[in-house]
């Protein structure tokens, strides 16, 4: 019954939701909130100032460089190889993404941008520049995402001569979503290190044999 009791109350934290909250306007807000904790990750908060304590020298040969993979890479495969590791990254970080968002339901999304400068010309080839970028990403994400209302408006201002940027989301996902879409990730992520390992490996024995 304990563990029946246990099962029960982690199926039900697993079932609860992570809410993000983001918004610009000069400056970034972001906030995270899970059932009754919030956490407010920008702008950070001031910490008060603590005295500086005197770090001890660290010993000779006690810590070892981490392996740089990328750079190991580079130097047993070439730049092929680096670009098709880097290649499989993206590819994951694509995925992991889709996952994702497929399961982010948003409860508000707008992006407000009025685009200006000094010049009259240069704010119409901006606005277009601008059209180009917004509209495709953000029927990208409301295309993947959970998102049955949206507002998005980019604009010309010909009268100001600083562009303004309004911008907020806020979505909820669950966790339990969100942990097999990360733990996926990850595993991937393992793979494919450790397949790059593998061949560099290869690579080096078959030069030691000839």
């Amino acid at each position: 019954m304990i563990f029946l009791g246990i099962l029960a109350v982690v199926l039900l934290l697993l079932l609860c939701s992570v809410r993000v909250r983001a918004a610009y306007r000069d400056t970034l807000r972001l906030r995270i909130s899970y059932l009754f904790f919030s956490i407010q990750l920008l702008p950070p908060k001031k910490k008060k100032q603590k005295k500086q304590r005197k770090e001890k020298p660290a010993k000779k040969g006690a810590q070892k460089k981490p392996e740089n993979l990328l750079k190991k890479l580079y130097q047993e495969k070439g730049l092929p190889g680096l670009l098709r590791f880097l290649q499989s990254l993206a590819r994951l970080a694509l995925d992991a993404g889709k996952a994702i968002l497929r399961h982010v339901r948003v409860r508000r999304f707008s992006v407000n941008i009025a685009v200006a400068t000094q010049d009259a010309a240069k704010t119409a080839v901006a606005y277009g520049m601008t059209c180009s970028v917004v509209y495709p990403a953000v029927s990208a994400f409301v295309g993947a995402a959970n998102c049955p209302r949206y507002d998005v408006a980019v604009i010309a201002d010909f009268q100001a001569e600083q562009p303004q940027v309004d911008a907020a989301v806020d979505c909820k996902i669950r966790v339990l979503f969100l942990l097999a879409a990360v733990l996926s990730a990850l595993f991937r992520y393992m793979k494919a290190r450790n397949s790059a390992k593998i061949e560099t490996k290869e690579i080096q024995k078959g030069g030691a044999e000839t």
